[in-house]
Formats: C-alpha cells, structure tokens, sequence
C-alpha cells in the first residue's frame, strides 16, 4: 500500500513528457521517483491509502475509486490528483500491446484539463467513469462496461453529451434497452457505426427530436422508452 498522491505543476508536466516517451518507443513504466518524489507529488489531505491493483474494467475502476477518494473534500476536478492517479495506475489505463509496447492516447485520456470543460473530463480515462458511477450509480452499468483502457462506443455517445449524462432518466432508458441482465454486458448488435433501427445512434437521435417537446427529466426512463417509434420494440425484449 502507498499514500494517494497529487501531482503539482512539475509533476504534471513530467508525467505528460513521460507520454511522450512512452509513444516514441523510449520508455515504457512511470518512474517510481516521478510518482514519489516530494519535488513532483504531496499526499493528499486527509491521508489515504492506495494499491495498486489491476483495474481491468471502468466499472471496477469506478467502484474501487469512488471508495478511495470518499474522503477527499471536492475532488473529482482536482488535476493533480487524477493525473497523480493515472500515472499510478498506467499499467491500467496503457496496458502493453500484444507486441509489447504501450500506445498512450491524447494525453488528456491521462491528464485532467484544468476548468470544467466536459468535453474533455469524460474523456479522462478515470476521472469520467468515476464522475458516472458517483452521479448514476449501477445504472450506469451500460456506460461502465468494457475495458478501461477503451472508451467505447456507449461513453462516446452518451457520455459525451453532458445533457445526456446528467440526466438520470435518459441512462436508466439506455440501460432498459441495450443491457443483456443475463449475460450482464451490452446487447449484441446495439452500438453499430452506423443508424441501424433501434440502435445506439438512432436513440440518440430521438433524445435530440424528443427533447424539442418534452421535459425528458420528468419522466422516468420506462416512460422515454414507452416513447419510442416501432424501430425500438426488438431492443425492448431480452436478447442474447
């Protein structure tokens, strides 16, 4: 166990040239003096301890990061301690391809954006799947499923429109749709590139006209479900 950690400035900025040696091919492992080290990083306030465990989905990542930070006062746009927290959990959020190597994404996948930009905060590879499950709790499960590493093509739709993600309903209405209870994981077939009836795109698609006429924070996600056109009615039933 070790104590949880903020990054300052220098620690930041050592951690984002550490991204870029990763993507060079000229390291690999963040340094253990660039996670410890007094000049780059402080414990939190309160103290608080972490391990460094292998956090395999967002779900899990989630779940065992919003019991770490519950004692932290405002956190969840605390730079410094999530950028801290990626570094430490690298082999989580960049794990090594099959040939060996690591591929960082853009670097705000690993570094929090300073402000309240949505737009890049969901995006953050730990600090977006913490935000949804401390809001949305296991109803989220349909945005928290699938590697942490990975995105994925539920984050990038829902979560990536701010007034779809607050919005409890909307999620609770996802979920009802493309979550397979049994399998527990997402629908075959929901999230496809394109705007097949009744998948993902085309839900997302009835949000945006829906929203023109209706107060979609009033009604609960079976009542937006109810709402659908026929194209949705396959998705209503179970599927494998």
């Amino acid at each position: 166990m070790q104590l949880l950690r903020t990054f300052n400035e220098a620690g930041i900025s050592e951690f984002r040239l550490h991204l870029e040696r990763v993507r060079t091919g000229v390291a690999e492992s963040v340094p253990h003096d660039l996670l410890f080290n007094d000049s780059t990083s402080t414990p939190t306030n309160p103290e608080v301890e972490v391990d460094q465990i292998s956090l395999s989905s967002k779900l899990e990542a989630a779940q065992y990061l919003s019991r770490l930070i519950k004692p932290l006062n405002d956190p969840f746009y605390d730079v410094g301690l999530w950028t801290w927290l990626s570094a430490f959990f690298f082999d989580s959020v960049c794990p090594r391809e099959l040939d060996g190597t690591r591929k960082p994404k853009a670097d705000y996948r690993h570094i929090l954006q300073a402000g309240r930009d949505w737009w890049h905060f969901y995006r953050h590879l730990l600090a977006g799947p913490v935000r949804t499950y401390h809001f949305h709790g296991e109803t989220a499960k349909l945005l928290l499923s699938g590697p942490l590493h990975k995105l994925g093509d539920f984050v990038e739709q829902l979560a990536s429109r701010q007034e779809v993600a607050a919005n409890r309903n909307l999620i609770e209405a996802a979920t009802l749709l493309y979550w397979d209870e049994k399998l527990q994981r997402p629908k075959r077939g929901a999230a496809p590139n394109t705007r097949k009836p009744g998948t993902l795109r085309r839900f997302v698609d009835m949000i945006q006209q829906f929203e023109l006429t209706y107060d979609l924070y009033s009604m609960s996600g079976e009542q937006f479900v109810a709402l659908l056109p026929q194209e949705f009615s396959p998705w209503k039933a179970p599927r494998d």
